[in-house]
């Protein structure tokens, strides 16, 4: 149906049909665009999710299903696409050692925790809070360490460096400056600091590792390890 009007100013004529198809393509281009914007809102989410975040998901999926855990696994738990993780990291063994690298202790809450129990306390009780926090930390890590250990692709030397990062260097360095300082003082005897830095680390990595084999976790067998551990070695190296 066409409909035409005039005036001494304009004149027009429009077809009613042709309109009403028009109106019907604009609410259909709007509702596309509306639909549009909310699914990219959803997306936008996952583009600003942090590598950290992904690291610490893909760490819980490779801790449950160990290295053979699939990267669509391991994005569909994220929430992004396989495209986007391979984006981040390159590869899925990149991706590996990434999310199973284990966290470096805080040395200096470790070191100064020590310090303070060592003067209000005495060195043996100093060596059992130190033992405990250490131990720990061992705790925390031996999953993520024995993961990256029989992981196929790991080859030694990455095994090395990433043990020597988070358990040899940082804490056995900062050990034996401790006890060198102590020995200073009269406290410790005149044994090389690194030899009894590395007995003392030895026997924490070796409970740690022995109960995550074992998975004994007696909390009452395990407090009483630590205290015949530190009161074996006390009992060693005291003047």
């Amino acid at each position: 149906m066409r409909v035409g009007y005039k005036s001494s100013v304009y004149r027009f004529t429009f077809d009613l049909d042709s309109t009403h198809q028009n109106i019907e393509r604009v609410i259909k281009l709007l509702s596309e665009k509306l639909e549009n914007s909310i699914v990219g809102l959803f997306m936008s989410r996952h583009k600003t999710i942090q590598d950290h975040e992904i690291l610490e998901i893909a760490r819980k999926v490779f801790l449950e299903k160990g290295h053979t855990a699939t990267t669509r696994e391991i994005a569909e738990a994220v929430g992004i696409s396989q495209g986007v993780l391979y984006q981040r990291f390159g590869s899925k063994d990149d991706l590996f050692l990434a999310a199973m690298h284990p966290s470096q202790p805080d040395l200096d809450n470790l070191f100064d925790t020590f310090a303070e129990k060592n003067k209000q306390d005495g060195l043996e009780i100093a060596l059992v809070t130190l033992a405990k926090d250490i131990l720990a930390h061992f705790r925390q890590v031996m999953p993520l360490i024995i993961q990256i250990s029989t992981h196929p692709t790991v080859s030694l030397s990455s095994l090395q460096n990433s043990h020597n990062q988070v358990h040899a260097q940082p804490i056995l360095a900062r050990f034996a400056e401790e006890l060198s300082t102590l020995q200073g003082l009269g406290i410790v005897k005149d044994i090389p600091p690194l030899t009894i830095a590395r007995t003392f680390i030895a026997s924490l990595h070796g409970i740690a590792m022995l109960e995550h084999l074992s998975s004994n976790h007696n909390a009452e067998h395990e407090l009483l390890n630590i205290e015949d551990v530190v009161q074996i070695l006390y009992g060693g190296v005291a003047q």
